[in-house]
């Protein structure tokens, strides 16, 4: 384990994580009203670039919120997406050990642990 996270240079990748605030799209009580209202879906993390969390994705340690509901995903290679990547591969390789992300649900696929978020409809997510 303590190989991998270091292969994959885990303090700096958090560090790019929290460098910079994802751009918001609609307000959080928006976002809020769109998750009590059913105008969410689950989505795995290749389906999250561009899209809008309608939780927030709070990584224990260190509990510090890398998204609000709200706010935008970026690319698929933006440091948030690659880190969850990285988190939901650790998981599949060391079974026991997960990684604690509120706001992130698990399921399983292909027998393989995917890593889902709440995200509000594209057609429901506008400015604020």
């Amino acid at each position: 384990m303590h190989e991998y996270l270091r292969k994959n240079n885990l303090p700096d990748m958090m560090a790019q994580v929290y460098a910079s605030i994802p751009p918001q799209q609609m307000i959080p009580a928006d976002s809020y009203a769109a998750l009590v209202h059913g105008q969410t879906e689950y989505l795995a993390l290749g389906e999250l670039p561009g899209r809008v969390p309608a939780v927030m994705i709070v990584p224990y340690p260190p509990g510090i919120p890398v998204i609000m509901p709200g706010e935008k995903f970026g690319a698929s290679d933006c440091p948030m997406l690659r880190y969850l990547r990285m988190c939901e591969d650790f998981d599949n390789l060391f079974p026991g050990f997960e990684t604690e992300i509120h706001g992130v649900k698990t399921a399983t696929r292909d027998d393989r642990l995917i890593y889902q978020v709440d995200c509000v409809k594209p057609e429901v997510a506008k400015s604020p």
